[in-house]
């Protein structure tokens, strides 16, 4: 009995100054991060939505000491690169630029998905939200979404639409636009929104809803029009471009999302550093002005807000892919 009271005297004793070892440890840490390169993943190929990552990416380095690598490993809407960033060291040594696509869309339309968006990750910050937009190729005789919608009830089935994936965004509104339309368009996924781009701006594909930051360049070309923005109300950018509510009244458009995730169980101090750092960067003029540039909006903010969005996305496309009949993959 003496003894079992002498062992819980000492582990008693003992706690406070773990804990204050732990602290020292925690502190040691994150004074000392980064001590090398930083590999950022992007489960994208290049070209498309990177641009964000690519313009923040060497500010947030030169405030860490170290550069951020990125790594381009596109393919199954994110799923590749998506997966081996949830597999990796939880060190800080790897980060992974992800997107509604890959951490919401993606997985909700997926019959086993191969990670889980909420467990398998540490959220570190949000970047931006990006605005989509409804075009069509200069074949398709429409010049109004009144146009468009009249011309595919003409031709069921004969138009296709194209998006970066099952589960994305541009998915995900080209089903809500065949829902509320009653139009039958066939869907083409794409592996990114880069190579959707390219076939939508060769007009091999009919009909997209891609990022505006995708098409942004091409604006003047000629080689598609633009009908809509999906959004809620007008972007300042395209002041003459209707928002897809003006068009198709209650139409409630999916907005993509874009942060930095880590895997599960990163230390909450380098978690901080790391949202401090891109926090500052995203303050930079001339990453403001290129988010402004290609319709997207600068959100940033603590790491919850980020978790917090994507834990209401989920249950929000979850309810959406059930109400439309989506079969999952």
């Amino acid at each position: 009995m003496g003894n079992r009271t002498k062992r819980s005297n000492t582990a008693t004793l003992l706690t406070p100054i773990v804990w204050a070892l732990v602290a020292i440890s925690a502190s040691a840490l994150a004074q000392s991060y980064p001590v090398k390169p930083i590999r950022m993943i992007v489960p994208y190929p290049p070209g498309g939505i990177d641009i964000f990552i690519r313009a923040i990416a060497p500010k947030a380095a030169e405030m860490l000491g170290q550069p951020i690598i990125l790594e381009n490993r596109g393919g199954a809407n994110g799923f590749i690169g998506t997966e081996m960033l949830a597999r990796t060291e939880p060190d800080g040594y790897t980060l992974g630029f992800v997107s509604s696509s890959s951490m919401v869309g993606g997985p909700v339309l997926s019959k086993s998905p191969p990670f889980d968006p909420v467990k398998d990750f540490t959220p570190v910050v949000f970047l931006v939200e990006t605005t989509l937009v409804l075009t069509v190729s200069p074949a398709v005789p429409a010049h109004s979404v009144k146009e468009l919608i009249d011309h595919a009830k003409r031709n069921p089935g004969k138009l296709s639409y194209a998006s970066s994936g099952v589960g994305s965004a541009f998915h995900l509104n080209g089903e809500k636009f065949k829902l509320l339309t009653g139009v039958d368009m066939v869907h083409v996924p794409y592996k990114g929104s880069a190579p959707m781009a390219t076939d939508l701006l060769a007009g091999r594909v009919e009909v997209g809803f891609p990022a505006l930051n995708n098409v942004n360049p091409y604006l003047s070309t000629g080689k598609f029009r633009l009908l809509a923005v999906m959004a809620k109300k007008r972007n300042p950018e395209l002041p003459t471009v209707p928002a897809i509510g003006e068009a198709i009244p209650g139409f409630p458009p999916q907005t993509p999302f874009h942060g930095v995730y880590a895997p599960a169980r990163l230390p909450q101090s380098v978690v901080s550093r790391l949202n401090g750092v891109f926090n500052k960067a995203m303050e930079s003029p001339d990453f403001r002005q290129l988010a402004a540039g290609n319709g997207a909006v600068i959100v940033g903010g603590p790491p919850e807000q980020l978790g917090d969005t994507v834990k209401a996305d989920l249950k929000e496309v979850g309810d959406l892919v059930q109400r439309l009949g989506i079969p999952k993959e």
